[in-house]
């Protein structure tokens, strides 16, 4: 393991590969979670040396792991269902599993050149594209591909996909499982708000809460360069800590409140900045796979409840200070200085 300059936590994983027929150079690190998710068991693949050549090609070709996979595991959905076919994929039989086809379609998505110009469009731009039934399992947001969390799971990460201002993003705030009894985790960001913990399956006006004060302590961090994996609720620094650790640095007097009131000038400014540029929440729909019932797994049978999860972002709007419609409302803009 590695990881940032003195930073004791080690996050990150080193991976190097030398055969004849493989070869990963272990400077791009090695694949974390969501590339193992992405690259791996959304394509269908098992190989971890074929998902780590993939992680490497990424991030040589300074492209996301997240869209990348998901976009060739949809368009290898749509293969399998007949929807686009080797005459559209320029002669590549694009099969779950295909490992030589992950690793030459990343490649063709950088250049750009064969099918990759047409993955290099994202999921949502496929779907309008391909059509015949697609839309149904395009899994994007605002054209941001989904991460690697199930939102049925976790009710609050559905929430996070839809009202993130650049679509579906896994680390706009805490997730419901983190905080999910009394403890050392919840008495660590009581301070910032919040009271009790949540149940992950929840759609009320508490998972809201939650969602909205810890959105704004890591719209905060954001704001400040802090690695999320630092401070409470993720990390083990407690928030008094850190804020002495801001004040050292600056010579200010801030404290966590006023650290809130910044977290939520940030979402509120681009909450507004994406309505004034016709992003609205008419895009906030979340894919209409996640509203139908997981076929196998722990959570079997499970699925979003639509007019539940509309109802709860209701609540998230008018716990932001928006109005119905989700825009920000006066008081809250000259609230915040905007």
């Amino acid at each position: 393991r590695g990881g940032c300059f003195g930073c004791p936590v080690r996050c990150k994983r080193v991976v190097k590969i030398d055969k004849e027929d493989m070869q990963v150079d272990p400077k791009f690190g090695g694949p974390e979670y969501e590339t193992i998710g992405a690259m791996g068991s959304m394509c269908g693949i098992g190989n971890l040396e074929v998902i780590a050549k993939a992680h490497e090609l990424c991030n040589d070709f300074g492209i996301d792991t997240i869209s990348v996979g998901v976009s060739i595991s949809f368009a290898m959905e749509c293969f399998e269902k007949g929807i686009i076919n080797e005459e559209d994929t320029e002669g590549i039989k694009l099969n779950f599993g295909n490992e030589k086809a992950l690793l030459k379609l990343i490649e063709d998505i950088a250049y750009k050149r064969g099918f990759g110009k047409t993955l290099a469009l994202g999921v949502r731009e496929m779907s309008r594209k391909f059509g015949k039934g697609s839309e149904e399992f395009a899994m994007h947001v605002k054209g941001q591909e989904l991460p690697m969390h199930e939102p049925r799971g976790k009710i609050g990460v559905g929430l996070g996909y839809s009202v993130s201002p650049t679509g579906a993003d896994h680390m706009q705030a805490a997730h419901d499982t983190m905080i999910t009894e009394d403890g050392p985790i919840l008495d660590s960001v009581k301070m910032l708000g919040l009271k009790k913990a949540v149940d992950p399956m929840d759609y009320g006006k508490d998972k809201a809460e939650f969602y909205g004060i810890m959105e704004k302590w890591w719209s905060f961090l954001n704001m400040v360069g802090m690695c999320d994996f630092i401070p409470a609720p993720l990390g083990s620094m407690p928030i008094e800590k850190f804020m002495e650790l801001i004040n050292a640095a600056t010579g200010w007097d801030f404290t966590a409140k006023e650290a809130m009131e910044v977290g939520e000038r940030g979402i509120t400014a681009a909450r507004k900045l994406n309505y004034d540029l016709g992003i609205d929440e008419t895009h906030e729909d979340l894919p209409k796979r996640l509203y139908q019932p997981l076929q196998n797994g722990s959570l079997k049978g499970v699925s979003m409840d639509k007019d539940k999860f509309l109802e709860m972002k209701k609540y998230y709007y008018e716990y932001m200070g928006w109005d119905e419609k989700g825009y920000p409302k006066k008081e809250t803009l000259a609230r915040l200085g905007l």
